[in-house]
C-alpha cells in the first residue's frame, strides 16, 4: 500500500477529516502499518493503552473477560473502524482486549500521535471530552 492511498482512505475518516494534507502526511508518516493474523491479540484487557488503530481491511474482535475468564464479545471493528482510543483518553489500563477475526491490516499511532489527534479532535467538537 502506498502512501496516496493510505492518505485518501484516511481523509474519509471523520476523525481525520479536520487536518490539512500537510498535517496528515505528517500523521501517516509517523504512524505503523501492521499486519495480524486471525486469533491474534493486538493488545489484552489489563495492558497499558499505548497506541490508537484504524482498520484498513479485515476484522478485529473486542471483547472483555468477565470473573470467570469468559470473554464477553463487544463488537467487531471493520474497514475504517478505529480502536484501542478509550486507555489513552483516560489513562487507565486497557478495559477490553482487541482479538483479529480475520487477516487485520491496521495502521497504529503511538499515543504521543495519538494525543495530538484526540486534542485536534476535541476542539474542533466541544462534545468530545479529551
Amino acid at each position: 500500500m502506498d502512501t496516496t492511498d493510505l492518505s485518501a482512505f484516511v481523509r474519509r475518516i471523520p476523525l481525520f477529516s479536520i487536518y490539512r494534507d500537510e498535517e496528515l502526511a505528517e500523521l501517516i508518516k509517523l504512524a505503523q502499518l501492521r499486519s495480524v493474523r486471525a486469533g491474534e491479540l493486538v493488545f489484552d484487557q489489563g495492558d497499558q493503552g499505548d497506541s490508537f488503530y484504524v482498520v484498513y481491511s479485515g476484522r478485529i474482535r473486542i471483547l472483555r473477560k468477565n470473573e470467570a475468564g469468559k470473554e464477553i464479545n463487544l463488537g467487531v471493528c471493520s474497514r475504517s473502524d478505529h480502536f484501542g482510543e478509550t486507555a489513552l483518553i483516560t489513562e487507565h489500563p486497557r478495559n477490553a482486549a482487541a482479538r483479529v477475526c480475520t487477516q487485520l491490516l491496521c495502521s497504529s499511532a503511538s499515543s504521543s500521535i495519538s494525543f495530538s489527534i484526540a486534542s485536534r479532535f476535541s476542539a474542533s467538537v466541544p462534545w468530545v471530552v479529551a
